[in-house]
């Protein structure tokens, strides 16, 4: 329970994280001990080395649908790189790197056999940064240096973004983003 008023509570399910506010008091039942020893499958994470717009942002409704149309209906891997210092407002945050580790069926024959593969070996974070829809912040370098493969990864990732501006896509159809709203 995150928040009690007098007749109705807020909830965050601890098996998917999702959030339900105005259930009824009266619909809550006490927990069995056995259960509520149980950590918490649900954890709140972040695309590691990128930064995309707000949804209620264009481009961030432009990020939300590429991430919904690569990972949709596809079984995903997880890498974790690196954490949030401790201590900070996000500590309890994960940053990850997302890759498809399964295509969908009817994209395994042919020609779509290739790009799935393709698709694959490359990261969420990679094709956000190269269709212009995330940016690289300044602090993901330093941050990579923490992670096994995050400056191989970063690097790769800046290669992308600057073609991402050459090309005018996404973020930078109107020339450079401001980085101002960076994180230290």
């Amino acid at each position: 329970i995150r928040r009690a008023p007098s007749f109705s509570v807020t909830l965050r399910y601890v098996d998917y994280g999702n959030v339900e506010a105005g259930v009824p008091a009266a619909r809550l039942r006490p927990l069995d001990p056995v259960l509520a020893a149980l950590p918490a499958a649900a954890v709140e994470a972040e695309l590691a080395y990128v930064k995309v717009a707000a949804v209620d942002d264009d481009a961030g409704e432009a990020a939300a649908r590429a991430v919904h149309d690569l990972a949709w209906d596809r079984t995903l891997s997880v890498e974790q790189h690196a954490d949030f210092r401790p201590g900070s407002d996000n500590a309890h945050k994960k940053r990850v790197v997302l890759r498809v580790a399964k295509p969908h069926a009817a994209e395994q024959t042919g020609d779509a056999a290739d790009e799935t593969k393709d698709d694959a070996a490359q990261s969420i974070n990679e094709r956000l940064v190269e269709l212009g829809l995330a940016r690289v912040p300044r602090a993901a370098k330093r941050d990579a240096a923490r992670t096994a493969g995050g400056p191989e990864l970063v690097a790769a990732l800046a290669k992308l973004e600057q073609q991402a501006r050459a090309s005018r896509l996404g973020l930078w159809r109107y020339g450079d983003v401001d980085y101002s709203d960076d994180e230290n």
